[in-house]
């Protein structure tokens, strides 16, 4: 990859999203969207590992999540999660 597309360093990004339930015994405490990044930069010299690491995000829900057929409160929390774990990640490396 180094010589093919001239580049020193490689990113490689893994992100999981979705609907979080919590509970307290047998209790639900709470829904939300959440988003799960799993990040690493790989020096392409050496293929060693620079930079590994994660993060999480949580977004809250509006309203009801299960509104077929556009899940909207739910797209908007995950939205939220998403967007609040990158701008994390950002100050990370």
């Amino acid at each position: 990859m180094k010589e093919k597309y001239n580049v020193d360093e490689l990113m490689i990004v893994t992100v999981d999203y979705g609907l979080n339930q919590n509970y307290s015994g047998m209790f639900e405490a709470g829904k939300g969207g959440y988003s799960h990044i799993v990040s690493q930069i790989i020096d392409l010299n050496d293929n060693s590992i620079i930079y590994e690491g994660e993060t999480w995000g949580n977004g809250k829900l509006k309203s009801k999540w299960d509104t077929p057929p556009d899940y909207e409160f739910l797209r908007e929390a995950i939205d939220a999660a998403i967007n609040q774990a990158v701008e994390t990640e950002k100050t990370k490396y």
